[in-house]
């Protein structure tokens, strides 16, 4: 039997590390991807998860967990080694403490998710009526709402944010470097219930800009949701200011911290830390690299569900959205 790879053993970091924005260091980060990346390599070699968290100074539940998330994402140990650490804690980590209940079985309930995501006025108890009837489910309520939570909990985060189909715009905003120093921006938005991703390059971070982001974001959906999420970015940009209103009848809502968040995870998962590297200027380079980008995050299937956000957007949000007041102008 093969022995263990060098270098996998635990070590102490001579400098304190540098914090991410979500609070784990990069080098914390990548000592996870390396001893999943182990933990799936000495599994395939034959090694008992007993084994594998002695040598890797583990307990036998991280291990565990490790491994079962991967199974469940679909990541095995060539995958693993080939993708991306971003990527590969991304699709691991969202799932490694998601333990559905032992009755819980195989039931898949993404009948339930997208009822409540695509009727406004749909409940847990209107689904739970519903369902019950037609998939002849006994339980009560209280053990419906139970179990339903606990598949959810092990779905991509985008599903778990409340947003239903049409509702909100959530934007975000990550400042990148221009040419000869000038301050340059990537605009984000996720749409509605599907997360359908809309990217657009602008100077500066502000109030205007981000509005016009949004005029162009509707005019490209040519419609509107009923809300657009205003970044933390913008919302705290220079003296403290109160932004009200509404963009072309898309009302501005106060920032949202969590769903803002789940957009820019989802971009790092693309691009790591990469963003300055990638603009140097404002011209068509710089829109055909967003726009490859949109690309790749709406076309991917959401792990755990197999459907991307493209799809979903016709399937959820599509017919949810209002159309744009006649004689907008978005220029």
């Amino acid at each position: 039997m093969a022995g263990p790879p060098c270098g996998s053993g635990r070590r102490q970091e001579s400098q304190p590390p540098t914090r991410s924005r979500a609070g784990v260091s990069p080098l914390v980060r990548a000592r996870r991807a390396r001893r999943l990346r182990l933990s799936l390599q000495l599994t395939e070699e034959g090694w008992s998860q007993r084994r594998i968290a002695a040598h890797l100074g583990l307990a036998r539940a991280t291990v565990r967990g490790y491994l079962t998330a991967a199974r469940r994402a679909g990541v095995d140990a060539a995958r693993a080694a080939a993708l991306p650490e971003a990527e590969l804690l991304s699709l691991v980590e969202m799932t490694r403490r998601c333990t559905p209940p032992s009755h819980q079985g195989g039931e898949d309930f993404t009948e339930a998710l997208w009822e409540l995501k695509a009727d406004p006025r749909a409940t847990m108890r209107t689904v739970w009526q519903h369902l019950r009837v037609r998939e002849r489910w006994g339980e009560s309520l209280a053990e419906f709402s139970h179990r339903y939570r606990a598949w959810l909990a092990c779905q991509h985060e985008l599903l778990r944010l409340p947003d239903r189909a049409g509702q909100r715009l959530v934007t975000a905003v990550v400042p990148v470097a221009g040419t000869g120093g000038q301050e340059m921006a990537v605009y984000a938005a996720q749409v509605g219930a599907s997360g359908l991703l809309l990217l657009e390059l602008g100077q500066g971070v502000g109030e205007d800009r981000w509005r016009l982001f949004v005029r162009h974001s509707l005019g490209r959906l040519g419609s509107r949701p009923l809300r657009a999420v205003l970044p933390t970015a913008v919302a705290g940009h220079g003296s403290a200011q109160r932004v009200s209103g509404e963009v072309l009848g898309c009302l501005i809502a106060p920032p949202d911290p969590p769903a803002e968040q789940v957009l820019l995870d989802r971009l790092e998962m693309v691009r790591g830390h990469a963003w300055p590297a990638e603009f140097t200027d404002h011209g068509a380079s710089a829109e055909a690299i967003l726009r490859r980008w949109e690309d790749e995050v709406n076309g991917a299937p959401l792990p755990g569900l197999g459907q991307s956000s493209r799809e979903l957007f016709e399937r959820l949000d599509r017919e949810r959205l209002r159309p744009l007041h006649p004689g907008s102008a978005l220029e």
